[in-house]
């Protein structure tokens, strides 16, 4: 009762699931309020940005006297951590440059060339992303080469290898050349040139230009910071590219301008657009201005620290022990099944946010929008809201303003915590008592079974009466019904008991049929012939009562005699063996087709008992087998188990009976079958004997004619046991 109380109570943490339900409810509506402040805080913003048109100029294409886009940057890149992974908000603005190219970078033509030393089928290419922060220039450059050659040794070589060229204008309007050189540890050393490019000699150190270097399966990475001082009026990157290293002949060079025009102005978003938008209360949010041509203006909030709300941290209490089972069991279960409903509730990854954002190419055609979006790489979940800009009644730009759900979805989680161990303690509570309440309905039907089960003996005489119960539920009603029940069958009992009075009177009826038959065979005056008749019929009655009696005490008999007995090993198969020579002087009308393994057969069991189980085998087998087809005897080893099979032909078994022919008093023979009394015991014997050997004997009709086969399968002795 107890294991079935606990499976219905499963049913209990339909509770917790109802919980989460409704917690994941109330999560959905602090979303949508929460879309509602931030569709708010992006239309206000828009409202404050609008008819400023002098904040959202068109941004150079990189033509010929053109410059470069710098993009605000939200966060410090990290210079040593030799991936580019910390610009993966922005490397969607990365710009394409390649040799020879003529879009978009009409300029790039001027100053890019392939020379004959290149190698076919490597093309030069890069890509590059400009970003400005704390008033440091910062620049991103993923250089695609298939043939990479770097410095050789620890000496830092600047000719003859893959080089990165920077010609910058300062804020003071001086014009430098740097060359970038990199260690084998991969940090980045620029050198200024001299008056003379092709001398090294003449190149001096410049220390406020530092950056790493790191491998790729495509190419090489370069992340370089410096003052924006530095390249304050201009700035224009070269890419050198040298495809045998022994020679360190130049291949290819891919610009983003001409090296000596000083008018590549860096393209910067107007400062008081930051100005004003700096005075805004922002605090946990991300906020982002693009103008009408996608260029990211404005940046302020790091995604992943714009949460919208802040959480009290979790205070525990309460007993210690209870304490420790919650945060070290019970919370980290809470988690881990938290994730698993939230990974398979888990809404398609969409693009993070910028260019390819709906809700901003909405707000760039003049709508307004609000969702949802999942990053690829993190999984994390953000919510955005764009609003248009405008001036003059034409769209000018965009603003978003993104928050992430981890804070809420932290919330849910501390909800759901608190909920499922208050639950938790519910479903204990609850399951202690059903437990006590189903103990003592376990205790009284116990003792109603130990009070049924002694008031009857050994020998099935009622010997103490049955106490009713006087509770007036189900149990003490059915404790009343099985005292009233013993009470009739005792009384049955004493009628039993008494019968064999009744009986003996039917019992003298065969008896004085043989004492008849005697008495008048003493006054018999007739022939020798008819005197012998009437011996012959007694003869046959006491055979028969005889033969009757002793069938049935054969298998009483037998459980005890098997109860005492010793196994030794022996030789099956020998046994087998000398068997089929008896049946065949035995039966001698009968034809044996006999398959006898050369192996031993060693087994631990009685000979002679297994010689009786196979005597009761073949003999259910002749009498039953067709006149003049053979009956078949098998004896192998099959994996590891010692098998025996006795076929013959003739009627099939009847499927019901397959089950329940090695029963006792069980017999298939027709009604009124002539012969000897057959009362089912037989085979009963047989399955006995086959289970003390801790076999399996079991019938089978046979599948290519009509017969029976019985297998009988006993365990052999393991080699090492031999």
């Amino acid at each position: 009762m107890r294991s079935k109380l606990l499976l219905l109570s499963s049913l209990l943490l339909l509770l917790p699931w109802f919980g989460y339900q409704y917690v994941k409810e109330m999560e959905a509506t602090l979303q949508r309020a929460q879309e509602q402040m931030v569709a708010s805080l992006a239309q206000a913003l828009s409202l404050e940005l609008n008819d400023k048109p002098n904040l959202f100029n068109a941004v150079s294409e990189g033509k010929p006297g053109g410059g470069l886009y710098v993009y605000p940057l939200p966060f410090m890149p990290s210079l040593n951590d030799a991936s580019l992974d910390d610009w993966q908000q922005f490397r969607q603005f990365e710009q394409p440059w390649q040799e020879g190219s003529e879009k978009p970078y009409a300029g790039n033509a001027t100053t890019s060339f392939r020379s004959a030393a290149a190698i076919p089928g490597d093309p030069l290419e890069f890509r590059l992303l400009l970003g400005e922060r704390n008033n440091n220039l910062f620049i991103y450059v993923r250089v695609r080469d298939q043939f990479v050659v770097q410095s050789p040794s620890t000496l830092l070589h600047l000719g003859g290898i893959d080089a990165l060229e920077l010609a910058l204008v300062a804020s003071d309007g001086e014009a430098s050349r740097y060359r970038l050189g990199v260690l084998p540890d991969g940090s980045v050393h620029a050198w200024r040139q001299g008056a003379d490019r092709q001398n090294m000699q003449g190149y001096v150190p410049e220390p406020r230009i530092v950056g790493q270097y790191f491998a790729t399966t495509d190419g090489y990475d370069y992340e370089v910071k410096l003052p924006m001082s530095l390249a304050q009026r201009s700035l224009v990157l070269a890419v050198e590219d040298v495809d045998d290293g022994t020679t360190g002949v130049l291949a290819a060079v891919v610009a983003t301008g001409d090296m000596t025009d000083t008018r590549a102005t860096l393209q910067r978003p107007a400062n008081q657009l930051e100005v004003l938008l700096a005075a805004q209360a922002l605090p946990n949010f991300r906020v982002q201005v693009f103008d009408r041509n996608d260029q990211l203006l404005f940046a302020r909030g790091d995604i992943n620290q714009a949460a919208g709300l802040e959480l009290p941290l979790r205070r525990f209490g309460g007993n210690a022990t209870w304490l420790w089972v919650r945060i070290n069991l019970l919370h980290p279960l809470y988690d881990g099944l938290l994730a698993w409903f939230d990974k398979i509730n888990a809404p398609e990854p969409e693009p993070f946010s910028g260019k390819q954002s709906p809700q901003l190419q909405t707000a760039l055609q003049g709508g307004s929008q609000s969702g949802y979006h999942t990053d690829r790489v993190s999984g994390l979940r953000t919510l955005e809201a764009a609003w248009p800009i405008y001036a003059d009644g034409v769209v000018i730009g965009a603003v978003m303003v993104d928050q992430n759900l981890t804070a809420l979805h932290s919330a849910r989680n501390q909800s759901l915590s608190s909920l499922f161990d208050a639950m938790l303690a519910i479903l204990v509570l609850t399951l202690a008592v059903l437990m006590v309440f189903v103990s003592n309905l376990s205790r009284r039907i116990r003792s109603l079974r130990d009070q049924a089960e002694h008031s009857i003996d050994e020998q099935g005489r009622l010997s103490k009466a049955l106490i009713p119960s006087r509770s007036s539920d189900e149990i003490g009603d059915l404790s009343r019904s099985i005292t009233n029940m013993v009470e009739r069958i005792g009384h049955y009992n004493q009628y039993l008991e008494n019968l064999t009075a009744r009986l003996s009177h039917e019992l003298r009826t065969p008896v004085t049929v043989v004492r008849s038959s005697l008495e008048n065979l003493r006054m018999l005056k007739h022939s020798d012939s008819e005197a012998e008749l009437y011996i012959q019929r007694a003869e046959e009655g006491i055979s028969r009562l005889n033969l009757i009696l002793t069938n049935m005490s054969e298998a009483t008999r037998l459980e005890q005699i098997l109860l005492g007995s010793e196994k030794e090993t022996m030789a099956l198969a020998r046994v087998f063996e000398a068997c089929v020579q008896q049946y065949r002087q035995i039966y001698p009308s009968a034809m044996f087709e006999v398959d006898i393994c050369s192996q031993p057969l060693w087994m631990f069991g009685s000979a002679e008992h297994l010689v009786q189980l196979l005597d009761k085998v073949v003999a259910n087998a002749v009498e039953f087998s067709t006149r003049g087809r053979p009956i078949r005897m098998i004896c192998k080893a099959d994996n590891g188990e010692a098998v025996m099979t006795v076929s013959n032909s003739g009627p099939y078994l009847d499927p019901g009976m397959k089950g329940r022919i090695f029963d006792s008093m069980v017999s298939v023979r027709p009604q009124g079958s002539k012969g000897l009394p057959h009362l089912g015991l037989g085979l009963h014997i047989a399955r006995l004997i086959t289970e003390f050997h801790q076999g399996e004997i079991y019938a089978e009709n046979l599948l290519g004619e009509s017969g029976v086969i019985v297998v009988i399968r006993l365990p052999m002795l393991e080699p090492a046991k031999i």
